[in-house]
């Protein structure tokens, strides 16, 4: 499905939250939830992570996260499925992180 026709689907859904202006009064933003876990590290890599400074934990999960689309996207794709992630839907328009290259998929 192209960007166009996916955008007339939208606008013409009378399920399409866009046509709800209550909706948007209950939307909230969703963040995924951290886990603190105990992960054991090649000594060389975390060294390499640590030498970029301050938030390398973040730079860490960043790298995990994108190895981690890249394969569900594969998977998806090799039986015909393609996923668009963070699918943002407003008043008569949408886009999504993939179509912005925010994301992995």
């Amino acid at each position: 499905m192209s960007e166009s026709e996916l955008a007339a689907a939208i606008t013409e859904d009378p399920a399409d939250p866009a046509n709800d202006p209550e909706c948007w009064d209950r939307a909230r933003i969703v963040y995924p939830r951290k886990e603190r876990v105990s992960l054991g590290i090649d000594a060389d890599v975390l060294a390499w992570f640590r030498r970029q400074g301050r938030g390398y934990q973040a730079r860490i999960n960043s790298v995990l996260r994108r190895h981690y689309e890249r394969q569900v996207g594969q998977a998806l794709d090799a039986v015909g499925i393609t996923l668009h992630d963070h699918v943002i839907i407003g008043r008569n328009r949408h886009t999504s992180f993939k179509n912005q290259g925010l994301s992995g998929f």
